[in-house]
């Protein structure tokens, strides 16, 4: 029996799917039994009542015959394997990518020092199970591609703020392996599995709060840089090597494979007159870096940051080093030396990793020899 929901409250539903799933997890019931559980919590679930809201939901069942079971839009239930997790299709419905961070040996789920999870790719085509994987601590957030190519996060064991991303090939092959000292909360794989994306979490390491994006024909890290804000989901342009970004404040961002915004300089400019300060933040970088920009841009370009820390950036741990950043740089171009020196230690005493000690220093040395000496 394969189920198939379509509901107006969905995080209703959610809750309903996942108490089902947890207890499907712990108790492993019979197939008999889980028709049972399906016909009374889905067949009549129009008639339940939660927080006072009644749950309209409609079912349209499929075949009992097949290898796998949904429960909703988040589970499935594998009982030829004693297999049931969370899930994600690709996009082409071909593949499935099921994992489960639960150790059933000792029943056992989350956080936890031992017992590893377990993933299985499934063909709904040919309904086979072609992959099965024990060999992941914690694995979680899984995400697969037209050819079979799927990526999942390890979570890992203990307290530890760190998860390692991989990417594994259709036969189950680790063709890409990343350790982040940081937790992953989003990540994003191409259709044809050739790139990835990462975005973590505050810490205080270098990987904290950074998106990443990777080649994962070439084991490659293409780049890491301060997001613009927390993307809602990742695109890819496979042709191009580009990665689009969806932002719940500022809809698309598209990025070159050097981590630069893909925007002509006239709209970057544009930019700079956003009430978002990580708009104007991110588009005054590009900006600053570009070769021959004349002195009244540069000027606006100083204008704008300062506004921007003024909106809010002064006040976000992660933004207010890359606005100090941006703010020296303007100063440098200037000449105005002294200056820039001056916002370059105040973001350093917030970032030491921000990388512009070098510079810093270079432009110490510069100030003093502009200096008289004293005779």
């Amino acid at each position: 029996m394969q189920l198939k929901l379509t509901t107006r409250k969905k995080w209703w539903w959610n809750i309903a799917v996942w108490a089902t799933s947890v207890y499907c997890e712990i108790r492993r019931p019979s197939e008999e039994k889980l028709d049972e559980i399906a016909n009374w919590v889905f067949v009549r679930s129009t008639d339940i009542h939660f927080m006072g809201k009644k749950l309209d939901l409609r079912v349209k069942s499929a075949s009992s015959n097949r290898l796998l079971t949904y429960f909703g839009d988040t589970s499935i239930i594998i009982n030829s394997i004693d297999f049931s997790g969370s899930y994600s299709n690709s996009r082409s419905s071909k593949f499935v990518i099921g994992w489960s961070d639960f150790d059933s040996k000792n029943g056992r789920g989350g956080f936890r020092n031992s017992g590893h999870g377990r993933y299985v790719v499934y063909d709904s085509e040919s309904d086979v199970i072609v992959i099965q994987g024990d060999n992941l601590q914690r694995p979680n957030d899984g995400l697969i591609a037209n050819n079979g190519i799927f990526s999942l996060i390890d979570f890992h064991f203990g307290k530890v703020h760190s998860n390692t991303f991989y990417v594994f090939s259709e036969h189950g092959d680790v063709l890409f392996k990343r350790k982040f000292t940081a937790n992953i909360f989003k990540s994003g794989l191409s259709e044809n599995g050739l790139y990835a994306a990462c975005q973590t979490a505050n810490s205080r390491t270098d990987d904290g709060s950074k998106l990443f994006f990777l080649d994962i024909k070439n084991n490659h890290e293409l780049f890491r840089r301060d997001p613009t804000y927390r993307q809602e989901s990742f695109d890819f342009d496979e042709e191009k090597c580009e990665l689009i970004v969806s932002d719940r404040v500022l809809g698309k961002i598209r990025y070159a494979a050097n981590g630069d915004l893909i925007d002509s300089l006239e709209d970057q400019e544009a930019n700079l007159n956003s009430d978002h300060y990580q708009v104007v933040i991110t588009n005054a970088e590009c900006i600053v870096k570009q070769p021959l920009i004349n002195m009244n841009t540069i000027r606006r370009i100083l204008e704008a940051v300062v506004r921007a820390r003024s909106l809010g950036a002064d006040m976000d741990e992660t933004w207010k080093p890359t606005a100090l950043k941006v703010q020296g740089l303007a100063h440098e171009i200037l000449g105005e030396y002294a200056e820039a020196i001056d916002v370059f230690e105040e973001a350093l005493r917030l970032n030491p990793r921000i990388g512009i000690k070098k510079k810093m220093d270079l432009l110490k040395r510069k100030l003093k020899s502009r200096t008289p000496q004293a005779k």
